[in-house]
């Protein structure tokens, strides 16, 4: 459900977008014909990348270009209607363009920042739980992996499954549709298996009457979706 952001999530937001414009700017200046013209070349990190910084106001589309407002020495103020969906789009831009990223490459071990502003994502990220310290530095946790999950940085294997029960009462509200859909090989892809499973779904229930949703949230259940996945895709499931 969309709602005005808490104190930790607005932090968050305001940490990742000055570090993903900056990404934006340095890793396609060559390719520009202006330092802040922008071109994403088709190339779904950076696509990402430029729906989240439009969103929240550091770039405006100009033709088949995008245009980067923020100069980097601006303090960035987020607009009263930027919302919690607006952040699960930025946190999506942030965990595709994380395997470019060195500091964030390694999904599996401990982000040791290099710079503050990496530090300060890392704090960030820590104070909504979506990381941890550790004796080296920072490491994400399981509330995380809907979108580290989503961008194939996770498997969904590694999640404990959920009970038999939960997963009867889940088939059982299933849509007919998304439930014959989920058994088909197009949703044999982790990442498919998700969207599909979890786009019309709001606080735990499924109605087709729900606009689709089409990036992770806090509201995906990762072991009801790896015990599904398992019931679902296995071979000889009726």
């Amino acid at each position: 459900m969309n709602r005005t952001l808490s104190f930790n999530e607005r932090s968050l937001a305001l940490a990742i977008l000055p570090w993903l414009a900056h990404e934006m700017s340095w890793r396609l200046k060559d390719s520009s014909p202006e330092p802040t013209l922008l071109h994403h070349g088709a190339q779904s990190n950076f696509e990402h990348s430029f729906d989240a910084l439009e969103k929240a106001g550091l770039m405006r589309a100009e033709g088949r270009y995008s245009r980067l407002t923020w100069q980097g020495v601006q303090m960035i103020e987020l607009s009263a209607d930027y919302q919690r969906d607006d952040l699960d789009q930025l946190l999506e831009a942030f965990a595709c363009h994380s395997h470019y990223a060195n500091e964030f490459a390694d999904h599996y071990v401990s982000v040791v920042p290099k710079t503050n502003s990496t530090t300060r994502i890392c704090e960030a990220f820590c104070s909504c739980d979506y990381m941890e310290r550790t004796s080296r530095g920072w490491a994400w946790t399981d509330s995380f992996g809907p979108w580290l999950v989503y961008e194939h940085c996770w498997r969904l294997s590694e999640y404990e499954a959920a009970d038999d029960e939960s997963i009867a009462a889940a088939l059982e509200n299933l849509p007919v549709q998304t439930l014959e859909t989920l058994k088909g090989r197009m949703c044999s892809f982790e990442p498919d298996f998700l969207r599909i499973l979890f786009a019309q779904c709001r606080n735990g229930v499924w109605s087709e009457d729900n606009e689709w949703r089409t990036v992770p949230s806090d509201g995906w259940d990762m072991n009801l979706a790896a015990g599904l996945y398992e019931r679902l895709q296995k071979p000889g499931y009726i």
